[in-house]
């Protein structure tokens, strides 16, 4: 009668875990004790741990486990297969070390397993059996490794790049084939299915050193984590990321955990069997590890919930944000929730929240549409932002732009602090800051002399909005001096008319900015066609005089009797013509136009 073995159950009260010894042997069956061991430092012993994909869950295969039948899958069958050595050896795996069927043992298990990993002499990464391409590709790799003997070697690329190429020469394939083939077997192995299991995270993380086994080859996982840069290959960031985390000479222990939102953003492209694992499995490397205690009786939607309330402050602000039942479906939305967590927070005036996300490392980009809600719904909350100086928060320059138009004397300067040297360019909301804003005020006037003096001192250039908005304010110190010598050329708009007819003082200051613009030379100044049709109706005769010689040096204006209309009531809806209906002003620009139109000034179509 065929016996099947039967796990004898663990001390669950204390540290306790399986090992088994896999009996020595290159061939045939293959056979193993399983006995039960401790973590505890005096009762420990030297043992390796695995890391492999498990592959498809049908337990296929069996081996002989004290003397009994066990079923393991395919995968895991190939890897003991190859790691059988001439004599017995002692490893950790988890398929075989865990009773899966008995969920208060697994979730015990898991709860311990970055200590099993990290106390294990080494961590064995199985990726498969070999084929040609990756065995070119580990031998040139274990000749690297045994040609460059000194740890701190590694550390240095130009060494690395100059040994490898020895090795390479002194193959006998051509280099050209030799590399490509080397680069096929090295795409074949990342792209095996353990880069893709979310259980690797900690194993590698924790690992205190770890091998490579590809077939009856091996290497260090530092000398197969630099294989990508000595073949010019990109691993992509999800591999790369994996391969930085394996032990190394350069990878210094580290003693600091990552937030778990920061692990779960950075690798919630990977795999589990089972969705609640995509937490469980980084509890080893997260300073969360313990407000979340493995427990597979827990459902899946119920581990989702406390999770989503973990990360986000909360049930209550949690379910604002959205509801989730798969764990798959809430971490493919993760990088969304926590940028409409972070906009929702500074509206909402929640400093220390916002402060906690750019702990965790999560880095954002204030925008001028959350600087608009900020400052209605939270006053004060930009500057509070500002003050922050954090190197993961930063302003879009449409920001800064909007909050120049509301913003104090102080939090100017914080700006102008803040990213002085990067801003490069005037900007339309600058521009109005530094004209004194649309209110003569004590204030307004600060900003504006904080922010002229700023800019007196740098080479910077100024947006066409910006030169609308200091003509429009009237700021003729400042048109002056950006047209004297200009570095660009600039028109005249509509836009800049409407400003200039709502903030310029009085008629005289607006004369002279037009007057000032309308006598450049050199093609520095053009003038809109629909800027035309509304400076022929606000021009005097001194004015209108400056704008024929003006076009007469640029390309014939084209003017309609639609633009006609729609300028010279919007001219009107500016209400500066309290007593002006939109058709008699429309019918005195015509008039005119129909005279330039004759002397060949501009080409008019009427309707």
């Amino acid at each position: 009668m065929t016996k099947f073995f039967k796990y004898s159950p663990l001390d669950l009260a204390g540290r306790s875990f399986r090992l088994l010894m896999l009996h020595q042997g290159t061939a045939g069956e293959i056979s193993c004790d399983i006995f039960e061991a401790s973590l505890e430092p005096d009762r420990a012993m030297p043992y390796e741990a695995l890391s492999y994909a498990w592959g498809s869950t049908d337990q296929s295969e069996t081996i002989t486990a004290n003397g009994k039948i066990l079923h393991i899958t395919k995968n895991l069958y190939s890897a003991l297969g190859h790691l059988r050595n001439k004599e017995n050896r002692i490893l950790w795996v988890d398929a075989i070390c865990i009773d899966q069927t008995n969920l208060q043992e697994r979730g015990h298990q898991v709860g311990q397993m970055s200590d099993i990993y990290r106390q294990a002499d080494q961590v064995l990464v199985w990726l498969g059996p070999s084929t040609y391409e990756t065995k070119v590709l580990m031998e040139s790799l274990g000749k690297l490794q045994r040609s460059v003997s000194k740890p701190a070697d590694w550390t240095n690329t130009d060494l690395l790049g100059r040994q490898w190429l020895e090795v390479e020469q002194k193959n006998y394939l051509d280099y050209a084939a030799l590399t490509d083939i080397q680069r096929c077997g090295l795409t074949s192995l990342l792209h095996q299915p353990w880069f893709n299991r979310i259980w690797i995270i900690q194993e590698v993380a924790n690992a205190r050193a770890s091998t490579i086994c590809c077939g009856q080859h091996s290497i260090r996982s530092h000398v197969f984590a630099a294989a990508p840069g000595l073949l010019g290959l990109d691993p992509g960031p999800h591999r790369q990321a994996v391969l930085d985390l394996m032990p190394s000479p350069s990878r210094k222990a580290n003693t600091q955990k990552k937030h778990l939102h920061t692990l779960l953003r950075s690798f919630r492209q990977s795999q589990a069997t089972d969705p609640r694992d995509m937490v469980y499995a980084l509890l080893g490397i997260s300073d969360l590890g313990s407000d979340i205690v493995p427990d597979y009786n827990k459902p899946e939607v119920q581990v989702v919930h406390e999770l989503q309330s973990l990360l986000f402050f909360g049930a209550e602000f949690a379910r604002n944000l959205g509801q989730f039942a798969a764990m798959r479906h809430f971490l493919l939305e993760l990088p969304t929730l926590t940028d409409n967590a972070f906009k929702t927070l500074i509206v909402r005036g929640r400093l220390d929240e916002v402060e906690e996300l750019l702990r965790r490392g999560e880095t954002f980009c204030l925008t001028d549409m959350i600087a608009s809600l900020a400052i209605v719904e939270a006053g004060g909350m930009m500057r509070k932002l500002l003050e922050l100086n954090h190197p993961n928060l930063t302003f879009s320059l449409d920001c800064f732009d909007y909050m120049f138009n509301w913003c104090s004397t102080e939090t100017a300067s914080l700006i102008l602090n803040r990213a002085g040297e990067e801003l490069r360019i005037i900007t339309s909301g600058m521009a109005f800051a530094m004209s004194g804003g649309s209110e003569e005020t004590e204030e307004r006037g600060g900003i504006s002399a904080l922010m002229t003096t700023w800019a007196s001192t740098r080479t910077i250039s100024v947006t066409q909005k910006a030169f609308e908005t200091f003509a429009g304010m009237g700021n003729m110190t400042v048109v002056r001096r950006i047209l004297d010598p200009a570095d660009k050329s600039y028109r005249v708009t509509v836009d800049m008319l409407g400003i200039m007819q709502r903030e310029a003082s009085n008629a005289v200051k607006r004369r002279e900015i037009l007057e000032c613009l309308l006598t450049q030379n050199d093609g520095i100044i053009t003038v809109d066609d629909d800027a035309i049709v509304w400076i022929i109706g606000i021009a005097d005769e001194k004015v209108a005089g400056f704008l024929l010689r003006h076009i007469s040096s640029q390309s014939t204006p084209l003017i309609t009797a639609d633009l006609v209309d729609d300028v010279s009531f919007q001219m009107v809806l500016n209400d500066e013509w309290e007593h002006t209906t939109g058709q008699e002003m429309a019918e005195k620009i015509t008039k005119t136009v129909l005279d330039w139109d004759q002397r060949g000034i501009l080409k008019f179509t009427p309707p």
